[in-house]
């Protein structure tokens, strides 16, 4: 594999120079303001102890790192430190949510933790034939998003169940404006992907401020 190779996947980039997604780029800064403002919560909370916690916080951060080197220079190996800290955060959060929020043993946890590769894969072959920029690959986690929304209504109503929902809901607009950026090259050349950043910045934060209050509800109950 040519780690140096040019990748182009945007409408934004018209060349292989660094501004040429000055948008795209920009927009990262989005994911390193959610960083902060989560770890103030945290903080103010007296959670700032919590390793999840702190782990999901310090790859929000990365994640607006690694999305802006792609969005620069836009090479192979750049891609990589893209997607690797949004794959970690995401599955952290599906591993730890259902073993601290719902309180599963560590066996069937592993089992729900395992599942949603399955159900990964199954939306990906469900939509192979389909161009959706890659966005299949996500199908899964606005699943996964609900059906934990749904499990925390039913059984704690009160802990964090209505910002997992809003995250679910604002990842679903989050990934349509992914997947439809290359559609639109032709009628809006900036193209949509900067708002997939600004959205998907909201539904991290959501999504760590939903188990900040989740685990701080437990403290409370306990």
């Amino acid at each position: 594999m040519d780690f140096w190779r040019q990748v182009d996947q945007y409408c934004e980039r018209t060349d292989a120079s660094f501004w040429s997604e000055p948008i795209n780029f920009l927009t990262n800064l989005a994911f390193l303001i959610a960083a902060f403002m989560i770890w103030r919560q945290i903080r103010q909370r007296h959670l700032s102890h919590d390793p999840v916690l702190r782990t999901l916080t310090v790859f929000l951060f990365l994640i607006g790192v690694g999305s802006g080197i792609f969005h620069s220079v836009a090479t192979v190996w750049a891609e990589f430190a893209d997607v690797l800290p949004i794959s970690i955060f995401v599955l952290v959060f599906l591993y730890f949510w259902p073993r601290q929020i719902i309180g599963l043993s560590l066996a069937k946890n592993w089992l729900v933790f395992l599942s949603f590769f399955v159900c990964s894969g199954l939306m990906m072959a469900l939509f192979s034939g389909i161009d959706v920029g890659g966005s299949q690959g996500y199908f899964g986690v606005i699943l996964y998003l609900i059906a934990f929304a749904i499990h925390q209504k039913w059984k704690r109503p009160n802990s964090g169940t209505a910002w997992l929902a809003i995250a679910a809901l604002v990842f679903a607009v989050s990934l349509f404006f992914r997947t439809i950026d290359l559609w639109i090259c032709n009628f809006l050349p900036l193209g949509t992907h900067f708002i997939w950043h600004c959205l998907n910045a909201v539904v991290c934060y959501l999504s760590v401020y939903a188990l900040l209050e989740a685990k701080e509800f437990q403290q409370q109950s306990s």
